[in-house]
């Protein structure tokens, strides 16, 4: 029996790096719903870019296969158990990757490159709903249009700005990014 088939009879486990390597993925592909978490609201805009389906695809193959390195193979007494435990842990994979592919290529790949490449930017977006509900995360917020819907929201807007807001008003948005994604620092009513 060769070292590969052991690993994937789950007699063998795997090497620490590859674990390492499909957690910072798992890290990477997540840093969205992470950064959120902490209370960062970035704008991703929902009109995407060249090849966003492609990226999508490629982002949750390799989450599949990072899903599957990280799971424990199961190991039932019975042959048909055993298979139906394999399946089981193959359908985890496979929604979790979905999941994982669309978060990276549609919020992580973007705000990474508004990051790393970007520059200070001011953008006209339209306001969808100004008197949105307030989280624990997230204060005063106000939806902003053809944005995705993690990333709509921009937060800690002060009462008198956002009580002159109404669906449909224009606002510029001025923070660091680039055309796709803004991490947002300043709002200001647009001149008409």
């Amino acid at each position: 029996m060769t070292r590969l088939d052991a690993i994937l009879r789950g007699q063998l486990g795997l090497p620490g790096w590859v674990k390492a390597v499909a957690t910072m993925w798992m890290l990477f592909a997540m840093a969205p719903i992470f950064a959120t978490s902490f209370g960062f609201w970035p704008l991703v805009s929902a009109q995407g870019y060249p090849g966003i389906l492609a990226v999508i695809l490629l982002c949750g193959m390799i989450s599949f296969v990072m899903f599957l390195a990280l799971m424990r193979p199961a190991t039932p007494k019975t042959m048909p158990a055993r298979h139906l435990a394999d399946f089981g842990r193959f359908m985890v994979a496979f929604l979790m990757a979905l999941f994982a592919g669309y978060s990276a290529g549609t919020g992580t790949l973007p705000l990474a490159a508004a990051v790393l490449s970007g520059h200070r930017v001011e953008a006209v977006v339209t306001i969808e709903d100004g008197r949105a509900g307030s989280t624990a995360r997230c204060r005063n917020p106000v939806r902003v249009a053809e944005m995705r819907p993690l990333f709509s929201s921009i937060c800690d807007l002060s009462s008198p700005l956002r009580e002159q807001l109404q669906p449909g008003t224009l606002v510029v948005v001025s923070g660091w990014g680039m055309g796709s994604a803004i991490l947002a620092d300043g709002v200001r009513l647009a001149e008409r």
